[in-house]
């Protein structure tokens, strides 16, 4: 998989912990192959929350020089795997552990865009970057941050589907705050089939420069400083 994606261009890669389990792995990972790693606890496991578990976070964040960012994080009132005041709770803990660390956070918004931005209010001056991970917003989303400085929207494969208001956002996100991913091993881009993976990610580049009327090496120009720039990396080695 890493081969496939070098083979097709793609230089760096950060892999986001979703749990403390994870977390851990994708520091390892990251540290054996020079990649970019997060820590942070999905709002889906949100329940999983202990008394010591922001310490753990906090010193593995500390710790490990690839980890760029804390996250996934945020909220998701569509499944709600973790009751809503759960989530919230849990989200404040790790934005705060962000500000304490500055570091940048990766954030997973379903269905809860008005709440997250609310919270948001309290923290924002306080965080380097806010990263809309795999965006599933529309373009009134888009309108509420175009000109918060530290914000940046991430488009996954989601943008090769049928959805009008999320091709809508993409087309309308200003080009310094747009970013593209995998969310691998999920939303696989409708070119390909089964598990989603890091180079699959020249399928969101086409589709995006296709929707902005620009050439592909012009987005991947613009997005890699983008990606840099969110996450505070660029010139900075990841080992």
């Amino acid at each position: 998989m890493i081969i496939r994606a070098r083979e097709s261009g793609v230089t760096d890669i950060l892999i986001p912990g979703f749990d403390l389990p994870s977390s851990i792995k994708a520091v390892e990972i990251a540290r054996k192959y020079g990649f970019f790693a997060s820590c942070g606890l999905h709002p889906h496991d949100a329940k999983k929350f202990g008394s010591g578990t922001i310490r753990e976070f906090e010193s593995l964040a500390k710790k490990e020089k690839c980890v760029v960012a804390i996250g996934e994080i945020g909220l998701d009132f569509y499944k709600n795997y973790s009751p809503r005041e759960v989530q919230v709770s849990v989200f404040h803990e790790f934005l705060q552990l962000a500000c304490n660390l500055k570091k940048p956070v990766i954030l997973h918004v379903r269905n809860a865009y008005a709440e997250v931005f609310r919270i948001l209010e309290d923290y924002n001056s306080d965080l380097p970057s806010v990263i809309l991970h795999c965006f599933s917003g529309g373009p009134e989303e888009v309108e509420q941050i175009r000109y918060k400085d530290n914000f940046f929207i991430s488009f996954s494969g989601t943008i090769t589907y049928k959805n009008p208001g999320l091709i809508k956002a993409a087309k309308i996100t200003p080009e310094n705050k747009l970013l593209i991913e995998t969310d691998a091993p999920y939303l696989t881009p409708s070119q390909e089939r089964g598990r989603n993976e890091p180079s699959f990610v020249k399928h969101v580049l086409n589709k995006m420069a296709l929707l902005r009327n620009k050439r592909p090496e012009e987005i991947s120009e613009l997005t890699f400083q983008n990606t840099h720039r969110a996450f505070k990396t660029k010139g900075n080695s990841p080992s």
